[in-house]
C-alpha cells in the first residue's frame, strides 16, 4: 500500500466522520427546535403575572411585565432579547409611541425555566406634544418582540405580537 493511498483513505475517513457528526448535529438540533417550539404557548408566558403599569403623566411612569421562559430543548437559548413598544391613541385618532425599549437577558440552559421582569422607568417614556382630550381617555396597546439564538447560534428565531390591549394597572 502506497503513501498516497493511505493519505486518500485517511482523508475519506475524516470526511465521513465530519459528515456524520454534522448530520447528527443537524438532526438533534432540529429535534430540539421542535421540542422548544412545538408547545410555544406553554414554554413562553408573557406576561406570567399581573402587569404593573403606571402610565399617568403627572407621576413618574413605570412598567413592569413579568415573564416566564422554559427552554424545553437540548441546547441553550442565547442572546435572548425582549423588545416592547407601547402605543397611545388619544384624541380619538392620534397615535404616539410613548415607550420603546429592548432588554437583553442571560443565556437559558437546556431544560431551565427562567423567570424575569421587563422593566421600563420614567426615562424610557416620551409624552406626546399636544392636548389630550379629557372626554376620550387614551387607550394603550403593546407590541412585543422576542428573539434569541438556539443550537449554539445556528438557529435564530423571532416572534412578534402586535396591538395587544394594555389597561392601566393590569394586563
Amino acid at each position: 500500500m502506497g503513501v498516497s493511498k493511505i493519505c486518500r483513505i485517511a482523508f475519506r475517513i475524516a470526511l465521513y466522520v465530519m459528515t456524520i457528526s454534522l448530520t447528527f448535529t443537524g438532526l438533534f438540533g432540529g429535534l430540539s427546535a421542535v421540542a422548544v417550539f412545538s408547545d410555544f404557548s406553554e414554554n413562553v408566558k408573557i406576561p406570567s403575572g399581573p402587569i404593573t403599569a403606571q402610565l399617568n403623566f403627572s407621576e413618574p411612569m413605570r412598567l413592569v411585565i413579568p415573564f416566564n421562559l422554559t427552554n424545553a430543548g437540548y441546547f441553550p437559548l442565547d442572546e435572548l432579547r425582549i423588545g416592547i413598544a407601547i402605543n397611545m391613541t388619544y384624541n380619538v385618532s392620534l397615535s404616539h409611541i410613548i415607550m420603546q425599549k429592548e432588554q437583553d437577558y442571560p443565556e437559558i440552559g437546556a431544560g431551565i425555566e427562567f423567570e424575569g421582569n421587563f422593566t421600563a422607568t420614567d426615562e424610557s417614556f416620551s409624552i406626546p406634544s399636544g392636548d389630550i382630550d379629557i372626554f376620550h381617555p387614551p387607550t394603550f396597546t403593546m407590541n412585543l418582540n422576542i428573539s434569541a439564538y438556539y443550537t449554539y447560534r445556528l438557529l435564530f428565531f423571532s416572534v412578534e405580537l402586535k396591538n395587544i390591549p394594555l389597561s392601566l394597572g393590569g394586563p
